[in-house]
């Protein structure tokens, strides 16, 4: 029922807005071409200059955040779990980004989920 109700409405817009493209069209043949926009005559100019260099600048600072964040996940640390209940420590190597809460995985590709009981150190390499 609510469909045969939004359906003639959504007619109705579509061919207005259909109307008003056509209209337009129409009206702006009838004008003189547009001369270029400000902002296209200025890039030579300081303004565009500075739109340059703080662009450029925008791009060369992500790519260096991205940089220091895959290389700062990309360091092996060593892993220590430590049983709390028996005190035995377990040894292990992991990448800093394979390390996520309770669960990473080692060099060796074994995945380790830590139990209630056990904790976690890290300690860079």
């Amino acid at each position: 029922m609510l469909f045969k109700i939004i359906l003639p409405f959504f007619l109705l817009a579509v061919v207005y807005f259909m109307g008003r493209v056509h209209a337009n069209r129409k009206r702006q043949s009838n004008l003189p071409p547009p001369e270029a926009p400000f902002f296209l005559t200025m890039r030579h100019g300081p303004v565009g200059r500075i739109a340059l260099i703080l662009v450029a600048s925008t791009v060369v600072a992500a790519g260096w955040m991205m940089f220091a964040h895959w290389q700062e996940r990309a360091q092996w640390v060593e892993v220590h779990v430590v049983d709390v209940k028996t005190g035995q420590k377990t040894y292990y190597e992991a990448l800093k980004g394979e390390i996520h809460g309770r669960v990473f995985t080692t060099r060796d590709g074994r995945r380790i989920t830590l139990a209630d009981v056990e904790r976690m150190e890290i300690l860079q390499k």
